[in-house]
């Protein structure tokens, strides 16, 4: 099956700015690794950040109502007001995570938007949140519009995860069209509004990340993607508004992220145990 590739470009480009953007940027070595699904360049030495603490505010399940329902007047509240739905569409909140389903979308045999492109417009125009996100990635079916586009949070330079389940959302927006409508989307209400920082964490170069997931004996030939990033804990009922975002290592399998630093605490505590034979 040939690959299909996106690019995009850029328009009245100041190579003045780029230059002196470069000339005030800590420049640093990276090492180049082909992983399963791409070639990425990768820090060749440890990296140095710290933990953010973030206050965080719950967007409200009524704002997406004007936005993802044709006719707002008819929509009505089930169960609660964790759940809404004109008796087609329905919206749905569980926890700090956001459903919705458009189930009656009629197939069409017509071409449409791309995807992506629409993705990136509703993104664009949907003002609900602060934080950033970037463009994480899209799986798409045919020529009539139809696919699953993700967008992924962002704390200054690094992307943003939560690895487990079923909390994946937490940091991420995820769309799917049929026929060029949206069917569906999931996503995050929370928005972030980082206040401090905790604690100084040195992370692994990423030859020594492969070389530990290795005797960790995880399928390193396997992994799609690696990357640094934060983990963004759980809100629990104890910790008031805050919630903290944890550098770490994370890779990626069968289109699944993971956290590199729980994958090893298993093996590291396996380790330091006295054989018991």
């Amino acid at each position: 099956m040939k690959k299909v590739s996106f690019y995009t470009t850029v328009d009245h480009l100041n190579f003045e700015t780029l230059q002196g953007l470069y000339a005030k940027a800590e420049l640093r070595p990276y090492d180049r690794f082909s992983l399963r699904d791409r070639v990425a360049y990768l820090p060749q030495g440890k990296t140095t950040m710290h933990a953010e603490v973030t206050y965080y505010e719950r967007v409200s399940l009524e704002e997406f109502i004007p936005i993802l329902f044709p006719d707002p007047d008819n929509v009505f509240a089930v169960r609660g007001k964790t759940e809404y739905t004109d008796s087609g569409r329905q919206l749905e909140r569980t926890n700090n995570i956001v459903q919705y389903v458009n189930p009656g979308i009629v197939s069409s045999t017509e071409q449409n938007k791309d995807p992506i492109l629409v993705s990136f417009d509703w993104m664009n125009q949907i003002k609900l949140w602060t934080n950033d996100f970037i463009y994480q990635g899209a799986s798409l079916k045919n020529y009539r519009g139809d696919g699953t586009v993700s967008f992924r949070m962002t704390l200054g330079d690094y992307m943003v995860f939560n690895t487990d389940y079923p909390n994946w959302y937490l940091s991420m927006i995820e769309l799917s069209w049929k026929s060029g409508e949206l069917n569906s989307y999931k996503g995050t209400l929370l928005e972030l509004n980082p206040v401090d920082t905790q604690g100084t964490i040195m992370l692994s170069s990423a030859r020594d990340v492969l070389d530990q997931l290795k005797q960790a004996n995880v399928p390193v030939n396997q992994i799609e993607d690696l990357c640094i990033g934060y983990e963004l804990k759980s809100p629990s009922s104890g910790s008031g508004q805050s919630i903290m975002a944890v550098p770490d290592w994370f890779y990626k399998i069968g289109d699944r992220w993971n956290s590199v630093t729980k994958e090893l605490i298993p093996s590291q505590m396996n380790n330091g145990k006295e054989d018991p034979s």
